[in-house]
């Protein structure tokens, strides 16, 4: 299948030096791509500002736009039924009318700022619940360089080929979901339920020399844009994302070995250096039966459930990667079954609430007078474990394998090809 876009004009794809033959044009806009992220919802305020000139209007049935300069800032408040009202602060010039409003800098080399906090692009505020969406419009090589540092770290020269990587991944990633998003609003998320992007603030050279060296290469198999999923540290084997997420099977996101061939996934792994890559966490009985009593129902999706007193938990089988398939839980209320990656997501870390490192673990319940006193699981990994492995793909850049190596034994029997853009006319 051909690469689908929201787009209409044909540009060919130029094939990287290297890659096997294929398709010689994709449908693909022109100009530079856009993504469109959900910075923040269910807010009734927001204030804005540029470090150029920058105009806000309504997008239809409201008062004139507002022009303002560098160091101006407008403060945009909900007025209910979808209004808001857009004030000039320290001039008190105030315009109304119904969402969506837009936030454009006149230069696209400007930098918008959202409580502070720099993006470059443009915003969108849009009609939630009764509240005001934000969503930051920007060219998808900008959104990278708001992403790659914070999604993979702020890493050293001698790694760049990892960031490399990171970049082609996320880049792919972003562009599968352009038109193929949450909601007809926005395409991406701004945190870890798609990719961690933190705008200008967190931009790093490193990174986006990356970027730039790698500009418009996607990962595709079969002439279709890659599902690029990527987790910190899978612990010596990745996993087949239909061990992990009830989603459709994918022959490229299946589980690989973390090491060369003929090495110890125990003992050689490229990511045996994380801090994650081995560990246990301890709960103690109480506040084992407290997480689960906050947690197990959303997952199980039935809120209002009453949990019980914890009798026994168990994991019930392993995959090949090592990751558990089912946790039983066994209460006074009944028995109940979380399957693949959301069993992290009810056996929530003690104190920081946060869920489990991974779900490539034993299990071991401890018992005092028939009751639960203390349950540990040893553990490795941090993440879901599908596709890249960070921590890997910088050990791989260490040992000099190139981005594309890297890419490739990640996601197996992958092509990398290049889109070129053509300059907005």
């Amino acid at each position: 299948m051909p690469i689908r876009w929201r787009w209409t004009l044909w540009l060919p794809l130029v094939l990287l030096a290297g890659c096997a033959p294929g398709p010689r044009w994709r449908q693909v806009p022109a100009g530079v791509p856009v993504v469109r992220v959900l910075l923040a919802e269910e807010i009734d305020r927001v204030v804005l500002g540029a470090d150029g000139a920058f105009r806000v209007a309504f997008a239809e049935g409201g008062d004139p736009p507002l022009a303002l300069g560098a160091g101006e800032t407008v403060e945009v408040v909900t007025l209910g039924a979808g209004r808001v009202s857009v004030v000039r602060r320290g001039g008190g010039t105030e315009s109304q009318g119904s969402l969506p409003v837009h936030v454009i800098p006149d230069d696209p080399a400007s930098v918008l700022l959202l409580d502070g906090q720099p993006y470059r692009g443009r915003m969108e505020l849009g009609a939630g619940r009764g509240s005001i969406l934000v969503i930051n419009a920007v060219d998808v090589e900008s959104y990278l360089q708001g992403v790659v540092p914070a999604e993979i770290g702020y890493l050293t020269e001698d790694v760049l080929e990892a960031v490399k990587a990171q970049a082609v991944a996320a880049r792919t990633y972003a562009l599968r979901r352009v038109g193929n998003g949450r909601s007809e609003t926005y395409d991406l998320l701004a945190t870890t339920a798609d990719q961690v992007y933190r705008g200008k603030k967190a931009e790093h050279p490193l990174a986006n020399r990356a970027i730039r060296e790698t500009r418009g290469v996607v990962a595709v198999y079969h002439g279709t844009l890659i599902h690029a999923y990527y987790s910190a540290a899978c612990g010596g084997r990745t996993a087949a994302i239909r061990d992990v997420w009830e989603r459709e099977d994918a022959p490229y996101l299946r589980g690989v070995q973390c090491c060369g061939q003929g090495k110890s996934e125990a003992r050689e792994a490229y990511c045996r250096f994380s801090p994650y890559f081995e560990w246990t966490v301890n709960w103690e009985g109480g506040e084992l039966e407290r997480i689960l009593t906050a947690h197990l129902p959303d997952v199980l999706g039935k809120k209002g459930m009453e949990v019980g007193e914890i009798q026994d938990l168990r994991v019930r089988g392993h995959y090949r990667c090592g990751r558990a398939k089912w946790l039983e839980i066994r209460t006074t209320r009944g028995t109940h079954k979380v399957w693949g990656d959301r069993i992290r997501w009810v056996l929530r870390q003690p104190g920081s609430e946060k869920p489990l490192w991974s779900t490539k673990f034993s299990l071991k319940v401890n018992r005092s007078r028939g009751r639960i006193r203390e349950v540990v699981a040893d553990g490795r990994g941090f993440g879901h474990g599908v596709g890249l492995c960070q921590e890997g793909a910088i050990q791989m850049a260490r040992e000099g394998k190139q981005y594309d190596q890297i890419l490739k034994h990640y996601y197996s029997g992958i092509r990398l090809d290049r889109i070129l853009y053509e300059p907005n006319v």
